[in-house]
């Protein structure tokens, strides 16, 4: 069946399920690459990164008033529960092992790995389902050392199991994420610092220290954590999304600098959000910390 599903993916014509499955219109079934490829998830479908559904919510304009009474904290019951939840599995993006001087004090920057495995997608590519329980990056974390994180924080969503009565907003979870914890509109280069990196390409090509400001959509939303690249492309395909300012408390969480180039230009970290490095303002005069309101509640009418 898996063959048969991936010859149909492939663009074979209409399979005759009557007999032999794997009989094609009366003759075999041929499994091209890109089938296969597209079956376990390596390759789109269609509609490139976004889902339909989600793409279709995108263009709907949220007001400030809907967005603050549809994401609204509740302790007790909503349609969608939401929890700070600990993580295990990283990412690595940068490390200060190539620049000199800095043997003594390794420094490197992980991030959070939320996306599905090409299996886990090709299996819900071929049953049609959908994942009932998502998983979004606060930011990148920062850490001292050239270990991984024994730990960080991501935002799971999920629809709740007592939901009120009624239809809400009658949105799908994707469709309701697409509104209200929305993807970065764009990605601001804050600063970056190219030591430990060559202008002329080779081995160590692109491996500078670029970090970018993820821009909300509109002022009631909020980028908590920064972003980091390894080279001055903006950053593509990254699970990070931006939450409601109403989910946030400011507060005086940052960490000693972990990273620095001197005028402001530095990493540090929050550590209410167990090491996602903090987002500095344009003008890089102010770096803030976030904290959410609470580490698990609902929302959603």
């Amino acid at each position: 069946r898996l063959a048969l599903a991936a010859s149909r993916l492939g663009g074979g014509e209409h399979a005759s399920v009557a007999g032999d499955f794997m009989n094609w219109g009366g003759g075999p079934a041929t499994v091209s690459l890109a089938g296969f490829l597209k079956l376990m998830g390596s390759v789109p479908i269609a509609g490139g990164e976004l889902e339909d559904e989600e793409a279709a919510a995108i263009e709907i304009p949220t007001s400030p008033g809907e967005c603050t009474q549809e994401t609204a904290m509740k302790l007790d019951a909503g349609r969608w529960s939401l929890r700070l939840v600990a993580h295990t599995k990283f990412a690595p993006v940068w490390s200060s092992v190539r620049v000199p001087g800095h043997e003594a004090r390794p420094f490197c920057i992980w991030r959070a790995e939320v996306r599905e495995t090409g299996l886990q997608k090709g299996f819900r590519n071929l049953t049609g389902m959908k994942s009932s329980v998502k998983q979004f990056v606060l930011g990148d974390i920062g850490v001292r050392g050239l270990d991984a994180p024994a730990r960080g924080l991501v935002l799971q969503i999920k629809a709740a199991q007592n939901p009120p009565r009624g239809k809400g907003l009658n949105l799908s979870l994707d469709g309701w994420i697409a509104r209200f914890l929305p993807r970065p509109v764009a990605y601001r280069l804050v600063w970056h610092d190219r030591r430990g990196s060559t202008s002329k390409g080779g081995a160590d090509a692109g491996e500078g220290l670029y970090v970018w400001r993820p821009v909300p959509p509109s002022e009631a939303f909020v980028a908590v954590g920064a972003v980091c690249t390894t080279d001055p492309a903006e950053p593509r395909g990254v699970e990070v999304r931006c939450v409601p300012k109403t989910w946030l408390v400011r507060g005086d969480t940052l960490g000693p600098a972990l990273w620095s180039l001197g005028e402001r230009q530095e990493v540090r970290v929050q550590d209410s959000l167990m090491g996602v490095i903090a987002v500095p303002t344009d003008n890089l005069r102010y770096v803030p910390s976030w904290s959410f309101m609470a580490d698990r509640f609902y929302t959603g009418t």
